[in-house]
């Protein structure tokens, strides 16, 4: 795939995720890509469940602890990349399960300049569990090709990110496509190709 693997950063955003942390933290570690290679960090949002003492209890991950009273996924996404200098950083919520050969599948369509983010497919984890999956799992379906927005998970330039200044920090929902939109603005380019990304789960019962 590469003469050289380039370093990314995984910025995992969560809040109250004990459930769900140690199946994306291990999806990570377990991807096909050199351990040595990866930074990773786990941005808390203030949570009030095991999430962080969870988290710590891998010696690869650093723990970010938002002090803010209202804590947004921009500002977590934003510290995050902030804290990492990997070129390349793929986010992931802490609800997710990332594909083992995402990385090789999607990395080198990010040597192309005109391309500025690329996501996969994501999934539920559990489709069949009750109605509300099926519909999510159905919803998690998009286009292929040059899209118009990223959602939660999404592997991006680090340039990208410093030169649109990251997230906007202010909304609580919706700040994946107007970041979207911001760098569809510098004519750069969202692709979306046919491959597994992440796993996700909807947990409603």
């Amino acid at each position: 795939m590469f003469d050289t693997f380039p370093k990314i950063g995984v910025v995992i955003i969560g809040v109250n995720a004990q459930k769900f942390i140690p199946g994306c933290i291990e999806s990570v570690l377990n991807s096909d890509y050199p351990e040595n290679q990866m930074e990773i960090v786990y941005v808390d949002g203030g949570s009030s469940d095991k999430s962080i003492e969870i988290a710590s209890n891998y010696p690869k991950i650093k723990i970010l602890k938002l002090n803010s009273s209202h804590p947004t996924p921009g500002k977590g996404r934003n510290a995050g990349w902030k804290l990492l200098d990997a070129p390349f950083i793929q986010f992931l919520d802490a609800d997710t399960m990332i594909d083992r050969d995402w990385f090789k599948n999607g990395l080198p369509n990010l040597m192309r300049t005109d391309i500025a983010a690329v996501c996969g497919h994501r999934r539920e984890r559990y489709p069949d569990k009750n109605c509300f999956h099926m519909i999510g799992n159905m919803e998690w379906k998009y286009e292929t090709g040059s899209c118009r927005y990223f959602g939660g998970d999404v592997l991006i330039k680090r340039k990208v990110l410093v030169d649109t200044e990251g997230f906007d920090e202010t909304l609580v929902a919706g700040e994946d496509p107007e970041l979207s939109y911001r760098i569809r603005q510098k004519k750069l380019h969202i692709l979306r190709i046919d491959h597994p990304m992440t796993l996700h789960d909807l947990n409603m019962v």
